[in-house]
């Protein structure tokens, strides 16, 4: 009986287990462009917090593994080398710049397909869909005996929509010389909207798709933070 009571004792000891917590991730992200998140993620808006508990004073290697999946597929897949934590609470603020990982940007990159890399890259922003971000805390060598709770963060990127005309009306006459044109704001905080207008003559049988891809444009603006352009004939508009 004492022989048993001991063996269990020194078990008890040896338990431990990690725990992970990713916060600053809302549940919609409707701010769509690569260098904001970015910037969110270098000032700690999106923080790790790793807790590891053991009555076992000792310290332990953990790898952590970053795993993204879009619309339940698997786009980026990273992991970290060994690095050393005794028991505590740890929060990292710029987790890729704190832990150690071998993988560079670039590599990061060509997990993605050519078309998720020419939007990332080229175009600035993320791919519309549904997401899941999950982080692991991986014990090495521990034979089971750290139990490990993975951190898994499921949002949605939805791009905001697109801006409806109010005035003039579609299919208005218009009398003005210089009439106003005003549309609904596109709602993104913290990001000046770029609008494009563009004004072509449709002709017979077109429809307005067709005037925009092959008319000459009467008038072509590019309207920053505003959503009102007023138009003046002969005025030479220009991006």
């Amino acid at each position: 009986m004492i022989c048993l009571f001991i063996t269990g004792a020194e078990s008890a000891q040896a338990q431990g287990s990690a725990n992970i917590n990713v916060t600053g991730i809302p549940g919609v992200i409707n701010n769509p462009f690569t260098d904001q998140f970015e910037e969110n993620f270098r000032n700690g808006r999106y923080q790790v917090i790793f807790t590891y508990n053991n009555s076992n004073s000792q310290p332990v290697d953990f790898r952590f593994e970053f795993s993204l999946m879009k619309d339940g597929r698997e786009v980026i897949e990273v992991t970290s080398d060994p690095e050393t934590f005794s028991p505590g609470a740890y929060i990292f603020t710029s987790v890729f710049e704190e832990l150690p990982f071998r993988q560079t940007f670039d590599d990061i990159l060509d997990q993605l397909t050519n078309q998720q890399k020419k939007q990332v890259i080229q175009e600035g922003s993320i791919p519309e869909g549904n997401y899941n971000l999950t982080i692991r805390a991986i014990p090495e060598n521990n034979n089971g005996m750290i139990s490990s709770m993975p951190s898994v963060n499921p949002f949605s990127v939805i791009y905001p929509q697109a801006p409806i005309l109010i005035n003039p009306s579609d299919q208005a006459n218009l009398a003005l010389e210089t009439p106003v044109f005003n549309w609904t704001p596109v709602p993104v905080s913290g990001y000046p909207i770029n609008y494009n207008f563009l004004l072509v003559e449709v002709l017979g049988s077109q429809t307005p798709l067709q005037a925009i891809n092959s008319n000459r444009a009467h008038a072509e603006a590019m309207v920053t933070a505003e959503n009102t352009l007023v138009y003046t004939p002969g005025y030479k508009y220009e991006f």
